[in-house]
């Protein structure tokens, strides 16, 4: 991918299950719309799109853009998000408010936001931006969420130094 007038720019998201064949996302900018390998799906390229692996950072682009926006809660942040599977959704991504958290490299004040998951085995998604690190994510957690709102699966990833 690249960057452009609307952030991060994805060209194509490959994933691989274990036995399983790969399936891509293609964002075509030229015409202005997403594919998908194996799929019939297509969907128009609105802008500011994601992938299921850059939305991450364009959240952190979007906050860094207008910290004072973002500062306190409530306020909502909506990006497109399309994974491998012919799927484009919006996620919304809720302030929640500055918490200090520890990490491995100590305290820091982060900005943390919450997506809910709208459906069973939908993502629920849990970020921790440090203003002190041009609002990058220190933490986050992403978590499957079953039938009766119960934690399927969950993986958790931390900064571990910035050195």
């Amino acid at each position: 991918g690249g960057i452009d007038a609307h952030g991060v720019a994805p060209e194509r998201l490959v994933m691989r299950a274990a036995g399983r064949a790969a399936r891509a996302a293609n964002f075509q900018r030229d015409v202005g719309k997403i594919t998908y390998s194996g799929h019939d799906a297509e969907h128009a390229l609105l802008p500011g799109t994601q992938d299921r692996v850059s939305w991450l950072l364009q959240l952190s682009g979007v906050v860094a853009a207008a910290p004072a926006r973002f500062a306190a809660a409530p306020t909502q942040i909506a990006l497109p998000v399309s994974g491998v599977r012919g799927d484009l959704a919006v996620w919304r991504f809720d302030v929640v408010g500055e918490q200090a958290i520890d990490i491995s490299s100590g305290r820091v004040q982060a900005i943390k936001l919450r997506r809910e998951a709208e459906r069973a085995f939908d993502t629920r998604g849990e970020i921790w931006l440090d203003p002190q690190r041009h609002h990058l994510p220190v933490r986050f957690v992403l978590s499957t969420i079953g039938r009766n709102g119960e934690v399927v699966e969950a993986l958790t990833l931390e900064l571990e130094s910035t050195r």
